[in-house]
């Protein structure tokens, strides 16, 4: 695949806003995507009505729920509306997009919902490759960015459809565009996605594989939180940092063992990754077992057999991890055992 290299610079699709198109309720009258974030029941469900992900009967049941809400105020264009399903034909309004003869700014191919969300925002997440290549043959742009500043790329990563996201990179959409969260489009498709396929053509595009979020995560983090083994073996492979730490000194190695990714731990121990480094509050990976752990994630490294990281050491609060474990609450014996073994292998005592 061939990716253009040059950049343009991102624009915004907020001209909804400015056209005057009204927030949904409980936010007009000020940046409502920052205030609520679309919290409401009605606005969540019409949320998951409009991407059209599910069964025909489940959605049309969904509908159902909130007969009499007011779509308008999504401040959609007759453009979007098409895109949607919602009214109107997308090849007739599309003609009318291109015609320099007929009055068209409602249906400016670029304009924004209240969300700042174009046409193209909404192809990419409705899955809808038909409607996004129409889209991109009249001229979308694949740079503007929503209010969240998330592009059509990142939505696309959430579409499980590698052709969208290939389509979207060969008209030059940038792989490293980060939301307002710092988000990439590597961070969502390493986190959410099981298909390797997205992961591999958005670094083959150049997207930047320890690229830090908000928070200091990396991609390989996130593929660590949800237990995505080949993603992250993947990264790995492309020179992802093992042993990367975020705001808050935790590495994928810790994420790993926090949230019992028991796949993803051995992925990294059988590729040589370091336990031990000590995050921000003292803790080692010991302390982080026995807050969280469970008896399967002990077993993982009973098996590896361990060694240098002191079961003694404290934490900022002067704990070690035994301590840890004496304060924790429904804990099985079976884990109690598992755990006392491991500190007892290092010289410790649970």
């Amino acid at each position: 695949m061939s990716i253009p290299t040059t950049e343009e610079q991102p624009l915004r699709g907020d001209e909804g806003a400015q056209r005057g198109s009204q927030a949904p309720a409980g936010c007009r009258g000020q940046s409502f995507h920052r205030r609520c974030d679309w919290h409401s029941a009605e606005e969540k469900t019409w949320e998951h009505i409009l991407t059209n992900r599910g069964r025909t009967k489940d959605l049309a049941e969904l509908r159902l729920l909130f007969p009499n809400y007011d779509i308008d105020a999504w401040g959609f264009s007759s453009l979007h509306k098409a895109v949607l399903a919602l009214q109107g034909s997308l090849d007739r309004i599309l003609l009318q997009v291109k015609d320099p003869n007929v009055p068209n700014n409602n249906n400016n191919i670029n304009v924004g919902d209240a969300r700042g969300r174009t046409p193209l925002h909404w192809a990419a997440l409705r899955s809808d490759l038909p409607t996004l290549t129409a889209l991109l043959e009249a001229g979308a742009s694949v740079h503007t960015l929503d209010l969240s500043s998330a592009s059509p790329l990142l939505y696309a990563v959430s579409s499980a459809v590698p052709r969208i996201v290939e389509l979207l990179l060969l008209r030059g959409a940038n792989p490293n565009t980060p939301n307002t969260r710092g988000d990439t489009p590597l961070h969502h498709a390493a986190r959410h996605k099981d298909d390797l396929r997205i992961v591999k053509l958005l670094v083959e595009a150049g997207a930047v594989v320890d690229a830090r979020n908000a928070l200091g995560n990396t991609p390989l983090s996130g593929a660590a939180i949800t237990n995505r083994v080949a993603a992250g073996a993947y990264l790995v492979e492309q020179g992802a940092d093992q042993h990367s730490a975020n705001m808050y000194g935790d590495t994928p190695l810790r994420e790993a063992v926090q949230h019992n990714c028991v796949e993803f731990l051995r992925m990294l121990l059988d590729k040589g990754t370091r336990y031990d480094e000590v995050n921000r509050r003292g803790e080692t990976v010991w302390h982080a077992l026995a807050l969280e752990g469970r008896t399967e994630t002990v077993r993982v490294f009973l098996k590896v057999g361990v060694k240098g990281v002191d079961p003694q050491s404290r934490n900022k609060d002067g704990k070690t991890a035994g301590e840890v474990l004496a304060g924790r609450m429904g804990v099985s014996v079976g884990f109690r055992e598992a755990f006392g073994e491991l500190l007892g292998s290092l010289g410790g005592e649970a």
